[in-house]
């Protein structure tokens, strides 16, 4: 087995959550990435809505 060095790196980080009619899922799991994101600087959260056609978007944007 062969010891590889550890080498810390930071990369920037794009997390991307894609909604379709599940708009308090999107949020729950926006939530759950606050802590994550301000832990990794350079972090970007997008969300993608794939026309739901319900009120999605109003209800994420509310929380934005």
């Amino acid at each position: 087995m062969v010891d590889f060095p550890v080498i810390n790196h930071s990369y920037p980080l794009l997390v991307v959550i894609v909604n379709y009619r599940t708009a308090a899922l999107t949020i729950d799991c926006l939530y759950s990435l606050v802590n994550e994101v301000k832990a990794l600087p350079g972090t970007k959260v997008v969300v993608s809505d794939n026309a739901s056609g319900d009120d999605s978007i109003h209800k994420i944007q509310a929380i934005i």
